[in-house]
């Protein structure tokens, strides 16, 4: 347990970045003073046209090609985190990564990837490697799973990671989402409006 900790903690480094976010997309401490509406310049949110992009299904990488396509695209990422066994994550595959607008917003402005928390490969992020974790009484979870969960021995699958191109950690949320919220959760943090304003004012803003 004490080597799992230690490898929470260095992998907390590797993946940080920017303002921490709370689950509704609102930043927190001093981040959450400057971010407030009133210090939004923009008043109005404008939506990529999405019209002659083909929709398609979601093309998913594995964590290496996905690191990799982010370094040289520039695009944001995002990191689905499933369970083979969750029927959850069945539904949300189907529901909200099956949705046409998610697909395009995906396909435009994201790396897409997709971890099995139940991974049992090893995996090199960042420069470090991550295996397989198996706890008393037989249960496994992925430890790249587990730091982008910020989880130590369990999860709450389904579990969606946003990561900038330099593949640091900017929000993780878990648990099923709607295809109206992911799709503005997509717009959010693909034009990179997480850092001049809080998802809420970005709603406002669109609405």
């Amino acid at each position: 347990m004490r080597q799992l900790f230690a490898i929470l903690i260095v992998s907390g480094l590797l993946f940080s970045c920017g303002p921490k976010v709370d689950s509704s997309g609102k930043p927190e401490g001093n981040e959450a003073k400057k971010n407030t509406p009133a210090a939004v310049e923009e008043k109005t949110v404008a939506k990529p046209t999405l019209s002659k992009i083909e929709n398609k299904p979601v093309e998913w990488k594995d964590f290496s090609l996905g690191e990799s396509q982010a370094a040289t695209s520039g695009k944001q990422v995002i990191v689905y985190v499933f369970d083979p066994e969750c029927s959850n994550c069945k539904e949300m595959e189907i529901n909200t990564f099956g949705a046409p607008e998610v697909q395009k917003l995906l396909q435009s402005q994201f790396v897409p990837i997709k971890l099995n928390g139940r991974e049992t490969q090893t995996i090199i992020a960042k420069g470090q490697e991550f295996k397989s974790k198996v706890f008393p009484g037989g249960g496994h979870f992925h430890e790249l799973a587990l730091a982008l969960t910020k989880s130590t021995d369990s999860m709450d699958l389904p579990a969606v990671i946003f990561m900038d191109e330099q593949m640091n950690l900017i929000q993780h949320l878990t648990g099923t989402i709607s295809p109206q919220r992911m799709e503005n959760l997509l717009l959010y943090f693909g034009a990179k409006h997480w850092e001049k304003m809080t998802f809420q004012a970005f709603l406002d803003a669109k609405a």
